[in-house]
């Protein structure tokens, strides 16, 4: 219809116009069709040169607000240069993965060949990459050695600073008294001794399934609020450098958690309340323009809340909480009821909690009725692992056996880790007799 259209209003033109106007299209076509041309052309040109050195060059100059040492161990060049780059850096490796990049674009293939002809197009693209060379690494091999150096030093702990980017480094005892300093707030935190996850699971479950009963929340909303495998929350410290004495700040991550989704679904369904104030301000931009409407000359002065998402006045909060949904529950886009948001709230903010420093996550965990499988890396204890299992009830206790001479027994397998991975063979044990039945 748009084509018609154009076709139609092309007809309509004077001569001269008409043929200058076809003249420009076909120029411009032309001018694409050459610069897509060009540009695939260079790609495939810096794919097929020789392979280069993959040593990149030392990088001398560090921003000395990146790398923040408080410890009282000095840090070397490579160690900085490294902590330098941020610590959700992801370095380049000097290897393509052939088989991970054709799975990626296999969908696409499929798109150019619909009738199944993509065996061509999928030998080209494997041989390009095969003769490509290697990209090159984005770390220096003093740096790559300062990763494990500074990972098995545990005389030191490496964190975020709380405001910024910087990359904060602390005598790990001295670290540990400022986390402690703030966790020993009693009226702020209170420490629990057994891991309620699995519980408020089994509680939570019980919400959503009556409000999807009532109808008051549709199937969507319901998978959505319906807690699976949920994980406990875990706190981590970034450093407060811009107050003296330096102070710990806890951050509390609760993806995966019990409510992490409801916390989710009540901030979306909230949200128009908290931009309803008079004083609300998005970002700077909104405030530098409130700014411009206003004449301000006076004495500038400004107020900063200590610790507030620990201090909220919780039965306060959900009260005004009510008072705004009585008002304007019509404006939002749920069939909730008040007390049903209400108790959602609550549920929430009576049930916050997380670990710190808990114990490690094993590389695997594989389980055969009352017989469990795992790895660990080597720097952890195992130990560690085993009295936290020990603590989870009462009634359940482990026992624990670890590798002897890089052997260990499990089920009928016997397990050797090698320089070459893991090797499994039967395994007999002493009490066999060889029988068959």
């Amino acid at each position: 219809m748009v084509l018609d259209d154009c076709c139609l209003a092309l007809d309509t033109l004077e001569p001269d116009l008409y043929h200058k106007t076809q003249s420009l299209a076909e120029k411009t076509k032309q001018h694409l069709h050459e610069k897509v041309k060009t540009t695939h052309i260079t790609k495939f040109t810096q794919l097929q040169r020789p392979p280069t050195s993959n040593i990149p060059e030392a990088n001398n100059t560090t921003n000395p607000k990146t790398v923040i040492n408080l410890s009282s161990k000095p840090l070397t060049p490579s160690q900085t240069s490294l902590l330098a780059k941020g610590l959700k850096y992801v370095p380049v490796t000097a290897k393509i993965n052939t088989d991970a990049f054709i799975t990626s674009i296999e969908s696409g293939l499929q798109q150019l060949a619909p009738n199944g002809n993509v065996d061509y197009f999928r030998h080209q693209i494997i041989d390009t990459i095969k003769q490509a060379p290697k990209p090159r690494s984005s770390l220096t091999h003093q740096e790559r050695q300062a990763i494990t150096e500074l990972k098995k030093d545990d005389t030191i702990t490496i964190t975020e600073a709380d405001k910024g980017k910087a990359a904060v480094i602390m005598d790990t005892p001295e670290f540990l008294q400022l986390v402690n300093n703030s966790l020993s707030d009693t009226t702020t935190y209170l420490n629990i001794k057994k891991d309620p996850t699995a519980r408020l699971e089994r509680q939570q479950k019980k919400t959503p399934k009556d409000l999807h009963e009532k109808r008051e929340i549709n199937d969507i909303i319901f998978n959505q609020l319906n807690p699976i495998n949920s994980q406990a929350p875990y706190g981590r410290a970034t450093i407060k450098i811009h107050k003296n004495p330096p102070k710990a700040r806890i951050l509390v991550c609760s993806r995966g958690s019990v409510f992490y989704n409801t916390a989710q679904f009540l901030s979306r369904l909230l949200a128009p309340f908290g931009k309803d104030g008079k004083s609300y301000i998005s970002d700077s931009s909104s405030f530098v323009n409130q700014l411009k409407e206003s004449d301000l000359t006076d004495t500038m002065v400004s107020y900063d809340v200590v610790d507030l998402f620990t201090n909220i006045p919780l039965e306060e909060a959900l009260d005004i909480l009510g008072s705004k949904l009585a008002n304007r529950i019509d404006d939002l886009d749920t069939h909730l009821t008040i007390h049903s948001i209400i108790n959602f709230a609550r549920s929430y903010f009576d049930t916050s909690y997380f670990t710190f420093n808990a114990p490690f996550q094993p590389l695997c965990w594989y389980r055969k009725v009352d017989d469990t499988f795992t790895t660990i890396t080597n720097d952890n204890d195992p130990s560690e692992l085993f009295n936290h299992l020990n603590d989870q009830h009462p009634r359940i206790k482990f026992t624990m056996e670890t590798e002897t001479n890089q052997h260990l027994p499990f089920l009928d397998v016997s397990l050797h880790t090698t320089a070459d991975g893991l090797r499994t063979s039967v395994y007999r044990k002493p009490t066999h007799t060889d029988q068959c039945w």
